[in-house]
């Protein structure tokens, strides 16, 4: 019982070394773009585009109780 729980943590931490390296390999040496690094690209206002608003329609909140 006492080989068969040191091969365990053994194989844990092992696993958790290997995930760890991953993890920052990916992180810190990938140089894939992501999400955000496309965005960040897109510079513009999108206020700029806008135009006023001549007539505005308003809907009434008061309730009908012909409905």
């Amino acid at each position: 019982m006492n080989k068969f729980i040191k091969l365990l943590s053994r194989c844990l931490l092992t696993g958790i070394g290997i995930g760890i390296s991953v993890y920052a390999f990916k992180k810190y040496f990938s140089h894939e773009h992501t999400e955000n690094d496309i965005f960040e690209e897109d510079d513009f206002d999108l206020d700029n585009d806008l135009q006023p608003v001549k007539e505005r329609e308003y809907v009434s909140l008061k309730r009908d109780e012909n409905l």
